[in-house]
C-alpha cells in the first residue's frame, strides 16, 4: 500500500508541475524546465539565490559546455524578467534542447567510465 501511495503521489506531483508550467509565459516555462531538470541531478536553486548566482554554482559542478548553456539560459531569462527585453523563444528553446542533449552525452560518458572501471576490476578486456 505504501509503494502504491508513493507512486500515486509522485504521479500527482508531476501532473501538478506540468499544469503549473502550462499557465506560465514561454520564457518562464523554459527556465523552470531547466531548473527542474538540474534539480533532478542534484543542483536545486535556493530561494535567495539569483538566477546568475545559480548559473555560477552550476559552473562549479558541471562540464564547461553544460555550464555555458545554463549561464546563457539564465542570462536570457534575467533580461526578460527584469530588463523587460524581448527574447526569441525559439532560440531559448533550442538552448534548452542543447542542454538536455549535453546532459545525455555526459550521462553516457559516465556509464561508459563505470563499465570500463567495472570490467578492469573483474579482469575483462
Amino acid at each position: 500500500i505504501a509503494i502504491c501511495g508513493g507512486i500515486a503521489w509522485y504521479l500527482w506531483y508531476q501532473r501538478q508541475q506540468q499544469q503549473q508550467l502550462a499557465h506560465l509565459p514561454p520564457v518562464e516555462q523554459i527556465y523552470r524546465s531547466m531548473l527542474a531538470n538540474l534539480s533532478k541531478q542534484g543542483l536545486s536553486k535556493r530561494p535567495a539565490q539569483t538566477q546568475l548566482e545559480y548559473a555560477d554554482s552550476a559552473s562549479k559542478i558541471y562540464h564547461p559546455q553544460i555550464a555555458k548553456v545554463v549561464w546563457e539560459i539564465s542570462q536570457l531569462y534575467t533580461a526578460w524578467r527584469y530588463g523587460k527585453q524581448k527574447i526569441d523563444i525559439k532560440q531559448l528553446a533550442k538552448k534548452l534542447q542543447d542542454l538536455q542533449h549535453l546532459q545525455q552525452l555526459a550521462a553516457q560518458r559516465q556509464r561508459q567510465k563505470w563499465l570500463a572501471n567495472l570490467k578492469s576490476q573483474w579482469g575483462f578486456k
